[in-house]
């Protein structure tokens, strides 16, 4: 890529510089062919620079040349929304698409006038590789040495140009002995290519995958070879068929710190090699502490006492522990083991607690009668010199609602003052150990590698086929991400709804993985194979795979102004884990509940917090699934309206995100950056007269009898006909007309058809209402906040007809005005606004005139079958320009109770 560079510049091209390479190719393959002698050095750079050009316009064409790029039309935006579209002429595809045949021509023509042998001959313990596959890992370390922004210098190589469904290409080389070759065949074959027609030419592209060095001990100033992967590709710019990607991996002592490699995965997980890594993470973890975690802070009612030494039975003990501990000369250090109970079929197999097994697991616990996950718990604690260990089984009545809902609360502690959470990351089930390593996955045979820029440093390395899991965004390689978030991603316990909080409140966790073993301690964490990551440097899609943070009272605390945002943030996680049973969904969250309280001293209040409801109450679910595209969740208003009726169904009031399954995010947390504006600038616009949540247990912030929220604000009705029959484009949100406004609606519900409903009748319309929440000021000011708004302007096409009856074409223009035009942006502060001493009221000159304009939000209710009671069924919002605060600004103060 860098000789392309060197050569044009970077991208964008002309098509005028494509025809002029092209030609310079097939010169140069005219003048090898007919015997003109050449520079090996001089050919060997053109055909990688041909190589660069043809990588640019297989994987990034419209990029690189802009011309292809069209834009739709008027008439096209209206029928399908303002999206672009690419095109590239058949003429100049062709073009295109030789282009890679005449590269290879050129290196078969170039390795045959340097009599090179059809195979590399190697040492008897490497792969043999032909000529091809020796171009392309001769330049493996290409991209040792670059910046640390490896996106512009992507190296691509093209290893073949073949034919389906045989692949002949790739079986002939195979047949001369290239092993390479054959491991790359046996991949493509086992490749999902259903629906490509038969004879299809494809290219197969390598791409090595650099990163920034994260080895412990390592240079920064070099990057890392993190994977590599094999593409198939058919068409210019278009997608790839198929991509397979590969870890690369050795053993060798002189390429692995060459090229940051990681070692190939462990058949057993806990080795002497292993025991000594948890306990060094240990040691670091408390070193500098005060007292150096001498004692715990808290111990737990009930733990697994295993005894002196490995041939004592393991033990139930109750609340004498205090006296055990003073009698003792060693610490009272237990661990936790956080794990999955696995299927209701699995989970009745589970070694339990109950009133019948007390007295029996008091005087000793047989090791085989204890399920997998135990029993391997057990060899873990014996072998770390752990002799306590606690867990939930065993360690909390199964058959008591009490003394569960009484542990439940306690989580915080239990977990909080551990001396390390056991994490069992690769065990679906109690029924599953988790100390064998997993490598099913075919792997090459030893390939050669030797750095032409530092002749010394020769060895090999492997490359290990990832089967790709389901549910990872495409074109990020799975290799790409760090070792405990490729674990993570694939892991049926980090779904679970309660390994949430213990992951989150252990101070220090082992997790134990496919391959290996990794150890958190706060925002470090550190794998087996020397790999060194913290959440600074979590990218966004690592945070697919829901990424360990800390959640200690020293790290909430520190958030300062900005905690609230931080449980927001926690709970979006949150309400995206599996449960077996719903109900479980808050006291599975009362352990992180508590120790928010702890730091902020506020109210929960059914997931929220009291003192920033006007925050808290604004959020807003899913519109439809992001792999099926299909609706999720209620279709219309009568169905929200029959689950927020029932709290046992539901499980929380309506007004929480805890009441609806396919709640997404909160609207106005500091998304951006800890500066938004709308942030900083919110204020609340009605006032919380009486909170009336009553539990059902003893467990405080645990299960719900009833919640319900008496407050006072202002309210506006919504005329009959406001909203449109029917969603043309799906959005889930609709712009209605009221009082000379705006106002953008996003409901509960999405319907199954939005061609046909937009599932509320127009009665039903007539009786919602809009309630006042919050609003922000706005740099939009009216000449008078009085005046009759001019809404109809060109550019955001709005008509003064109310009511407004919308048919599909106006409606699509309404639609795409109101994407552009009526959310509030997200606008950075000033920079006093950081400061802790800021108050938006008093030193925000917008915030301080009570006749400036405001962007408003709030809640869209429903009356219930209760005078002066309301459900919750949607949120909506309204720009200053479109009136905003204007709307109530003559309305009203009304008390009501929200369900």
């Amino acid at each position: 890529m860098d000789l392309l560079i060197k050569r044009l510049g970077n991208w964008p091209y002309q098509l005028e510089q494509f025809s002029s390479l092209r030609s310079e190719a097939l010169s140069l393959l005219a003048d090898i062919k007919s015997g003109v002698p050449s520079n090996t050095t001089s050919t060997e750079e053109t055909i990688e620079m041909l190589e660069a050009m043809a990588s640019l316009i297989d994987f990034n064409v419209f990029e690189t040349f802009p011309e292809f790029y069209t834009k739709l039309d008027a008439d096209a935006v209206r029928r399908k929304g303002p999206q672009n579209s690419y095109y590239v002429p058949p003429i100049t595809e062709a073009l295109f698409s030789s282009f890679a045949d005449t590269i290879m021509e050129l290196k078969e023509a170039f390795f045959s006038a340097l009599h090179r042998p059809t195979t590399c001959a190697s040492d008897k313990d490497y792969a043999r590789i032909c000529q091809y596959c020796n171009w392309v890992l001769s330049r493996t370390g290409r991209g040792l040495h670059e910046a640390h922004d490896t996106t512009k210098h992507e190296y691509y190589q093209l290893c073949a140009v073949d034919q389906l469904p045989e692949f002949p290409v790739l079986q002939e080389r195979s047949q001369y002995g290239c092993d390479m070759c054959n491991f790359l065949l046996t991949v493509v074959r086992s490749m999902n290519l259903v629906g490509i027609s038969a004879n299809t030419r494809l290219r197969l592209w390598v791409r090595f995958h650099w990163g920034p060095r994260t080895l412990e001990g390592s240079s920064q100033h070099s990057n890392a070879l993190r994977a590599l992967s094999l593409s198939l590709q058919a068409r210019p710019g278009r997608y790839c068929l198929n991509t397979a990607e590969f870890f690369v991996e050795t053993d060798d002592e002189a390429v692995a710190p060459e090229l940051g490699l990681n070692t190939p995965p462990r058949e057993d997980l806990l080795t002497p090699d292993t025991v000594k890594f948890i306990q060094e993470q240990l040691n670091a973890s408390i070193q500098g502490q005060q007292n150096g975690m001498e004692k715990a802070k808290y111990i737990p009612r009930r733990l697994i006492d295993l005894g002196p030494s490995s041939n004592c039975s393991p033990r139930l003990i109750d609340r004498i522990f205090q006296k055990i501990y003073e009698n003792e000369q060693s610490n009272c250090k237990y661990a936790t083991l956080s794990y999955c109970w696995g299927p209701r079929e699995d989970a009745r197999a589970q070694l339990k607690l109950t009133a019948e097994t007390w007295e029996m697991y008091a005087r000793a616990i047989p090791l085989d009668i204890m399920t997998p996950v135990i029993r391997d718990t057990v060899t873990v604690c014996r072998a770390l010199h752990i002799r306590y260990v606690w867990i939930d089984a065993l360690c909390i009545m199964q058959d008591s609602l009490s003394d569960w809902e009484e542990q439940s609360y306690q989580m915080s502690e239990i977990f909080g003052s551990s001396w390390l959470t056991i994490c069992t990351i690769k065990a679906s089930s109690c029924l599953e150990g988790f100390l064998k390593g997993t490598n099913d996955y075919e792997s090459s045979p030893n390939l050669p590698y030797a750095l032409t820029t530092t002749a010394s440093v020769k060895g090999s390395y492997r490359l290990r086929r990832i089967r790709m899991p389901p549910g990872v965004p495409g074109g990020v390689p799975f290799a790409m991400l760090s070792p405990l978030s490729r674990d993570l991603i694939v892991s049926k316990w980090n779904e679970r709804g309660w390994i949430f909080q213990e992951k989150y409140l252990s101070p220090r966790k082992a997790y134990f993985g496919s391959t290996m073993v990794h150890f958190q301690y706060k925002n470090a964490v550190r794998s087996q194979s020397g790999y060194v990551h913290d959440e600074r440097s979590v990218s966004a899609v690592e945070f697919l795979s829901r990424f360990p943070f800390d959640l200690s009272v020293e790290t909430i605390t520190s958030q300062g102004r900005h905690t609230t945002d931080y449980w927001y943030k926690i709970i979006e996680y949150f309400a995206g884990l599996s449960w077996t049973e719903r109900s479980d969904l808050f006291p599975g969250l009362s352990g992180i509940a508590r120790r928010f309280g702890d730091v902020t001293g506020d109210q929960y209040v059914a997931g929220l917090w009291k003192n920033d409801l006007h925050c808290g109450l604004l959020w807003r679910t899913a519109n439809r699934s992001r792999r099926t595209k299909k609706a999720i969740g209620p279709t219309d208003l009568q169905q929200v309206l029959r689950s927020s009726s029932k709290l046992e169904l539901q499980l929380a009031p309506s007004w929480s995100w805890a009441s609806r399954e396919n709640f997404e995010q909160f609207l106005c947390t500091d998304r951006i950056n800890t500066l938004c504006r709308v942030r900083t600038h919110l204020r609340a616009e009605f006032k919380i007269v009486e909170s009336r949540v009553r539990v059902e247990g003893v467990n405080p912030l645990g299960r719900l009898k009833s919640a319900s929220l008496l407050v006072a604000g202002r309210m506006l009705s919504l005329p009959a006909g406001s909203m449109p029959e029917a969603d043309k484009l799906g959005k889930q949100s609709w712009r209605c007309r009221i009082q000379g406004g705006v106002i953008e609606i996003f409901p509960d519900w999405v319907p199954e058809s939005t061609w046909d409903t937009t599932g509320i009748s127009t009665a039903e319309q007539s009786r919602l209402r809009f309630l006042l929440v919050s609003s922000c000021c706005s740099e939009w000011q009216p000449p008078s906040v009085d005046a009759e708004l001019d809404i109809e302007r060109k550019d955001y096409g709005v008509s003064n007809r109310e009511p407004v009856v919308w048919g599909p074409d106006e409606y699509a223009r309404e639609k795409l005005a109101s994407e552009r035009f009526l959310k509030p942006e997200y606008r950075n502060t000033f920079s006093r606004d950081g400061g802790p001493e800021f108050n938006a009221t008093t030193d925000c000159s917008f915030c301080s005139d009570e006749k400036a304009g405001r962007d408003i939000w709030g809640l869209l209710v429903y009356p219930a079958n209760i005078p002066n009671a309301y459900y919750r069924v949607g949120i909506w919002l309204s720009r200053a320009e479109y009136k905003g605060f204007a709307l109530f600004r003559h309305a009203p103060m009304q008390t009501l109770e929200l369900l």
